[in-house]
This record gives C-alpha cells, structure tokens and sequence, in this order.
C-alpha cells in the first residue's frame, strides 16, 4: 500500500476527526483483523459483522501500533489517537478503496461467473506476469471486504492487475464494479451457484453483468461463448469477443488431449497466433479457462510465446485441484468450493483414471429448492462416470448418497459430519487409490486431504 494521510482518508470516506493534529500522519497497510501481523503503522477499520464487532477491538488494534482507526462509535474518542468518525466502516471501506483505485493508471482485469473464477484469475495473473508486475486477489478476498482490502495492497510496482469478483445476491458485483472499475472483464458462464438468492439461471447472468455496470466506451469483455446465456448476448456490448472449444469463438483451441492427473495439452488459435500448450491441471474445461488467460493477455499485448509461458508455469491456488501423493495414495484436494457443474467436471477428470476411484463429495451450498436434486444428480453421475466408491459429508449430502445407492448399492457411505469421518478415512482410501476431495467451502473438507497427507 502506498502511504495514505489521515486528511486523504478524511476526504475519500467523508468522515471526521477529533484532533485535526493527526491530519498529516499516514497509514502504510488496511487492515480489519487485529490478529494481523500488519497492523504497526497500519489502518484498523472496525467492522460489524454477525458474530463480531471491530469497534470492541479498537484499543488492542492501537495497542499492537495502528496508526489510525476508522470507527463508527464515538465513545472510542477517550483515546488519544488519529480516529476517523463515520457512518459505516463498510461503506468506508469501499470508499476509500474506489479513492485509492483512481490514483493507478494500469490496465486491470476483472473476472466473475458461477464456476472456474478463481483458476482464471490465477491464470491471467500468470499470463500478465510474464510482461508486467502484476497484482493479483489472494485466496478469497473476493466480496464487499475482501476486494477492496487487496485494491488498498497494491503499490506503485504494480504495472497490471486481476482481480476476482464474488457475489451471492443482487447488487454485489455492482458495488465491486463501482470500486474496481475494471478496463478487461471476463465471465467465466453461468451455472446454478448461488440460485438460491437469485431464483434462476437468468438472474444469475444479471447479476454477473453488473462487472459491465461502470464501463467505458474502452472497455474490452471477454466471454465464455460455450455458454449458452453468455453467447446469447453476441451484440450486444461493444468491444466483446468470446472464447470457447465451439465453433464462432476468436480464441479457440484444438488438437485437445488429456493427459490425466498431467493436465490438458491443446493448441490455442487467436488473431495471427497459433501455439501448443501444455496446461498443468487436469480436465477439458481447464482448456477454457487457459482460452480466458489468452484472451487477457493478448488484449495486454503478452506475446504469444509468452502467454504460452505463462499457462505451462502456472501453479493453482490452495486447495484448488492440489494434487500430492503420499504413502501411495493419489489426493486431489479440490476443496475450496463446489457447485453440481464443478463437481461433475471434477468426476469427468476421475473417470479417465484407471486405478481405483475414490470421491469424498460433500455439501453444495446456495442451491435452494433444488439442492437434494441436484445432490442426489450429482451421487447418481458418480456412480455411472465409473467411481468405485462415493464418501458422502454433510446434511445435503446424504442426497448424494442416495442417488449414488440408487444407480448401485454399496458403492457409496454417509457420514454427517467432517469429525464424524475423519476416524473412517484411513479404513477407506487404500494404496494405489486416487482421492478427490471437493464440497462447498463451509465444508471444510481440506480437513480430510491433511489426514490422508
């Protein structure tokens, strides 16, 4: 983060101070958790959330060296000490990172959809860092905190930057829009993540297109044209191009193989270029979100042997299709989320395995009135796809278990919770079998590749 003065802060978050003495101090980190090993000379903001409240951490946030503090209550005013009086700290939050966004002229990317988001972003960030210094969103800072907190780390070394927008309701992806104001916006499709809160598939592209609400007549969009709701919108925005294995798309790929647990090698065709590549995650779909890498950086001007580079170099995220093997046990620990399309893509990467097949599947969260049935879809294309055996986790889970027991009995076992399986686990998987490992991220599910690890 660059430095930012308590008077800048005052006039980005519209908020006040007691002692105009502090106005020329600055802030060199932001910072909502006082647990941080950051906070020396940083900006706490005192956030309320369901089960915790910042604003009774303000004393130990100035304690382990916050220079400032944006707070809501004014009783906090009987310290000493630079703080910024507002109406809302989240809204200050945002505030103060769509001020600080304004002071980058770099090219920024910003990439939304139901499934794939993240590898895409990692991608692209891969991609981008083979031209430039290029910041990227880290684990899951991806909603109303989480993105303006990474835009307040980025510094004057960043030359490019990726960011990821998350969402569950109408209006998010809007409000993150607003702050990021991104000159490159990819969607990556639209599946039933989070269907729930936005009734339909429909909904779901409506509020994927609000990434669109804030652009420019320069903005560039880049969208998964095998998608039948994005590939709809063909016209419909200026400056658009699409990428997909189908026919009609401008980045496409060919020569397709898979190559097991090695990954995906495919030849991607663009504009003049035309390069084999070989993609280091396993599974037809990484193919497409690699197409999505191309089309930023070819927008960015990454040469094509570059982009080449940066998608053989490129090492997911944790918990993202990590794959060790240990003690002769093969773990895909694909356990930071899930939804029916990324679960099924997942067993498509199992079923080209030839040794025994493992899934430890649990809870797809967000799914609403249809949640048992695509649960109970998800266990019955398991069993058919050629899993030997089905680890069912979770409430929704028992679902799974059903479905998978209806397409063949005594190929799957429920367990209700995490701890109640975890004891199991090691009478289960045995050598020479391949583990996946993938369920929503309240799960938790990382628990079980530790054990097996």
């Amino acid at each position: 983060m660059e430095p930012l003065s308590v008077a800048k802060i005052k006039e980005a978050t519209g908020g006040v101070t007691k002692f105009k003495k502090f106005d020329k101090m600055t802030v060199a980190s932001a910072e909502t958790d006082t647990r941080s090993e950051d906070l020396r000379g940083g900006l706490f903001i005192a956030l309320r959330g369901p089960n915790f409240d910042g604003h009774d951490f303000i004393d130990v946030a100035l304690d382990k060296g916050a220079a400032c503090v944006l707070s809501e209550r004014e009783k906090d005013l009987e310290r000493d000490a630079p703080v910024v009086f507002v109406k809302s700290s989240c809204q200050a939050l945002k505030d103060l990172a769509k001020y600080y966004r304004s002071n980058f002229n770099i090219p920024i990317a910003a990439v939304t959809g139901s499934t794939g988001k993240t590898t895409v972003k990692d991608l692209v960030a891969s991609v981008l860092s083979t031209k430039y210094h290029t910041f990227k969103t880290e684990g899951n800072f991806n909603n109303e905190i989480g993105l303006p907190l990474s835009v307040l780390r980025m510094d004057k070394t960043c030359q490019a930057a990726v960011f990821e927008m998350g969402m569950n309701h109408f209006g998010e992806i809007h409000n993150l829009a607003e702050i990021l104001r991104p000159d490159i916006c990819v969607i990556t499709n639209i599946g039933d993540a989070h269907i729930e809160f936005l009734g339909s598939r429909e909904g779901i592209l409506k509020a994927k297109l609000e990434i669109l609400d804030f652009r420019t007549p320069r903005t560039q969009i880049i969208l998964n044209g095998d998608d039948p709701l994005l590939a709809g919108l063909r016209g419909q925005y200026p400056h658009m191009k699409y990428y997909g294995l189908g026919e009609g798309n401008y980045f496409t790929a060919e020569q397709l193989q898979e190559r097991g647990l090695s990954g995906v090698s495919c030849a991607i065709r663009y504009d003049n270029a035309r390069f084999f590549v070989k993609i280091p995650l396993p599974g037809r779909h990484m193919a497409l979100n690699a197409l999505a890498a191309a089309a930023v950086g070819h927008l960015l001007n990454v040469s094509p042997s570059s982009v080449k580079n940066g998608i053989e170099n490129f090492r997911p995220s944790k918990n993202r299709m990590n794959i060790k093997t240990r003690g002769g046990i093969t773990v895909i620990n694909d356990a930071y989320n899930a939804s029916p399309a990324s679960v099924t893509a997942a067993i498509d990467v199992m079923s080209g395995l030839k040794n025994r097949k493992v899934c430890v599947l649990g809870d797809m969260l967000e799914l609403g009135d249809k949640a048992p049935e695509f649960h109970r879809q998800v266990g019955e294309y398991a069993v058919k796809n050629g899993m030997d055996f089905i680890v069912c986790v979770g409430e929704l889970a028992e679902y799974i278990y059903k479905g998978a027991e209806s397409a063949a009995a005594g190929r799957a076992r429920y367990f209700p919770t995490v701890e109640e399986l975890l004891p199991e686990m090691g009478g289960i998987a045995r050598e020479g079998d391949t583990v996946l490992i993938k369920a929503s991220r309240a799960m938790r599910l990382e628990k079980i590749a530790e054990v097996l690890s």
